[in-house]
């Protein structure tokens, strides 16, 4: 009977009094505040508000709290151990869905060296207590002792000064987040986000901060709303934020009111997680699961979203879901409160309770995906992107490391075998699955490749397709509009297509431009690619390539480095002597070398040599042709490689025509065929007449009456 002391929404039954779910149905969205929940034994749910209006919007935790219980005592022993009742302790629990045999190699997989990040809203002043007295209670390793992991509470912005309001029902939510993601991952740390209110703009500021923290790796959401128009200007908060050195992974709870799913669980960007009635032995051995449905209207959320598309990795993965659209959940664990969990909270009075709802399986899940990360990080890996890596990996896993579950209906939707939109993809086999998601290559970040470098010649266009194609891809994009950055210094650059695209700055033709449209789009511009040097510009430049993808939050680039290379060069003297009748050689040992350079070359220049009053002998002809005219003579023509070349001028020899006296010219010409630059020079010679020369001694002698005969004999 109604007590007639006590507002309406007050019950007395059993000798207990209760508080009704009137006080939780609809309220003026402006003036909205979340209201105290007494937690007391029956089944005591937290509804979801209806959406309004986004400014007063509100979310709520996923939690259905059985009631409370006495103290957890020992789990009785027997030899073949009979089905468990609930609550279930952790031992239970990691035993059930294998966690305690998760290894890699010799190290046992317990999350350590991670960080888990649980925001919920409003604060909890006895969080830290109570989570200490459940770790006693189990056997759990404490925080904040010497070598053991770290329990951090934070307000929205990252600051130690907790929300003004305390409780609000809230504080059960933080107690089970915070405890059973502890139970899963025993080393990892843990960061509890207390937000001021459950409003979005403060729920979403608490979860960009925690993303934001370069230690955090997993973000655990167990909270949500009814989809609502716009949603989707919220989803960048549930990204890994630009600059980090490793992605982060955000789980949400798919909702405890059946079809349809919640949001954030509905966001492409989120592991969305839905619950099942886990049933298992006295020792934790798995028995079965079913689909969570209590029958009276609270069951796990699942279902097709009506705003949210379907992301690329579900594309032909979500058998029984024929849609377009985002279909949630994608896992799920243990949620049904009749086969919930021990949590400790002591705000407000209580103890110990049976606590179930999407609330329990969200913070589960965030475990394992820790232990994954602690995984990684042990083969040198980054910790995992929510949307790039673990989402496309989950569906990619074998199904033999999930429990398939095939029993049960949420009241809408029902198991099936393989994807089902209640279970998604079934629980983990977490000693097969978590191994398995840390081992895994999949990552469907954005890409862009292209050769490490390409060359071109003095105003010539080099085109990129072929064997030098700048290539593009981005799984995750879909239809949605991504954005090409392309940039060089001493050049232009021209697309292969502007079909679809937009121009946010520059210009097709000029030195750098930004184009959006879709990555279909972008990857036809990219082919046939086409850099033009500035006119007569030689030497080195860069072509950079960005390619972003703005709604993923996830960007790829290359540099590819660029050469402009000029005509040939030749060095040569400006003039050189010779005397009649004698022979001139050009070498380096005499200073006076004949030589050329082409950067450019191909695999075989020509070089041309003439004089008008002599002729020419190369100091070598090895690998050398001859297009014109013979060595030996005025004038030739010679192919051959660079190297063979310059060995064949390294000792090249004029010798002037017999008698002659005055001036003649070197001509040197090189050509390189590939593309068609040359370069020329000559040397100014000079033969030099020699005078008449008299040799005599410089004195003679002979005997009175004889004579003197001047001869070489003499």
């Amino acid at each position: 009977m109604l007590f007639s002391n006590r507002p309406s929404n007050f019950f007395e039954m059993n000798g207990n009094t209760y508080r009704s779910n009137k006080s939780l149905k609809r309220r003026n969205r402006r003036n909205a505040g979340p209201v105290q929940q007494s937690i007391l034994s029956g089944l005591i749910i937290e509804v979801l508000e209806e959406r309004q209006m986004l400014s007063a919007a509100a979310f709520q935790p996923q939690i259905v709290v059985a009631g409370a219980v006495p103290a957890p005592g020992l789990t009785p022993h027997a030899v073949t151990p009979a089905a468990a009742s609930a609550p279930y302790t952790p031992a239970q629990v990691t035993t059930a869905y294998g966690v305690n045999l998760i290894s890699f190699g010799t190290v046992t997989g317990t999350g350590a060296g991670q960080t888990i990040a649980i925001v919920d809203a409003f604060n909890d002043p006895n969080i830290i207590g109570d989570t200490a007295t459940f770790n006693s209670q189990f056997n759990l390793p404490q925080f904040n002792v010497s070598g053991g992991p770290t329990l951090a509470v934070l307000n929205q912005t990252g600051g130690t000064t907790p929300p003004t309001v305390n409780g609000q029902g809230w504080d059960l939510e933080e107690s089970l987040d915070v405890q059973w993601a502890h139970s899963i991952a025993p080393q990892a740390n843990i960061i509890l986000y207390e937000s001021n209110t459950n409003n979005d703009t403060d729920m979403d500021q608490a979860v960009a901060t925690a993303a934001a923290n370069p230690a955090v790796s997993v973000v655990s959401m167990s909270w949500g709303e009814g989809e609502f128009q716009g949603e989707q200007t919220e989803d960048p908060f549930v990204l890994t934020p630009t600059g980090r050195t490793g992605g982060v992974t955000f789980l949400a709870a798919a909702g405890d009111d059946g079809s349809p799913a919640i949001y954030p669980a509905t966001s492409p960007d989120v592991v969305s997680v839905g619950g099942t009635a886990l049933s298992i032995q006295t020792n934790g051995a798995y028995i079965s699961e079913s689909v969570w449905n209590n029958n009276n209207g609270h069951a796990t959320g699942g279902g097709v979203s009506t705003l949210e598309s379907q992301p690329s990795y579900q594309v032909g993965n979500v058998n029984g879901a024929s849609t377009t659209n985002r279909s949630a959940p994608d896992v799920a664990m243990d949620a049904d409160p009749n086969t919930g969990v021990y949590v400790r909270d002591t705000f407000g009075g209580g103890g110990w309770f049976q606590v179930g709802g999407t609330s329990l399986s969200t913070p589960l899940w965030a475990g394992l995906v820790a232990i994954a990360n602690q995984g990684r990080a042990l083969n040198g890996q980054t910790s995992l992107n929510g949307l790039t890596q673990t989402l496309p990996t989950l569906y990619g896993l074998p199904s033999s490391d999930f429990n398939d579950i095939t029993a049960g209906s949420n009241g809408t939707f029902s198991a099936t075998t393989g994807y089902d939109l209640v279970t998604g993809r079934g629980t983990p086999i977490a000693n097969l699955l978590v191994p398995d998601l840390a081992n895994s290559n999949i990552n469907w970040s954005p890409t862009v490749a292209g050769p490490a470098a390409a060359a071109t010649t003095q105003n010539t266009s080099l085109s990129f397709s072929g064997s030098n194609a700048i290539t593009l891809t981005d799984q995750i994009a879909g239809t949605n509009t991504d954005s090409l950055t392309l940039s060089v210094s001493n050049g232009t650059l021209a697309l292969g297509s502007t079909s679809g695209l937009s121009f946010t700055s520059g210009a097709n033709g000029s030195a750098s431009m930004t184009v959006t449209g879709t990555i279909s789009q972008l990857e036809a511009a990219v082919v046939g690619l086409t850099y033009t040097p500035n006119a007569g510009y030689t030497g080195a430049d860069s072509l950079s390539v960005l390619l972003a993808d703005p709604l993923a939050n996830v960007s790829a680039s290359t540099t590819v480095a660029l050469t402009v290379d000029g005509a040939p060069a030749i060095t040569a003297p400006s003039s050189a002597s010779v005397n009649q009748n004698g022979s001139l050689a050009f070498s380096t040992g005499s200073g006076n070398a004949i030589s050329f350079t082409d950067a450019a070359a191909g695999s075989a220049d020509s070089l041309t040599l003439s004089v008008a009053h002599g002729v020419l002998t190369l100091a070598s002809t090895a690998g050398l042709t001859f297009a014109s005219g013979t060595n030996g003579s005025a004038s030739f023509t010679v192919t051959g490689t660079v190297a063979n070349l310059d060995a064949a001028l390294n000792g090249l020899i004029y010798q002037p025509v017999s008698g002659y006296v005055g001036s003649d010219s070197l001509l040197v010409s090189v050509t390189d065929p590939g593309d068609s630059l040359s370069a020329s020079t000559s040397v100014a010679l000079t033969v030099n007449i020699l005078a008449p020369v008299i040799t005599a001694p410089a004195s003679a002698s002979l005997a009175e009456n004889s004579s003197l005969v001047f001869s070489s004999g003499n």
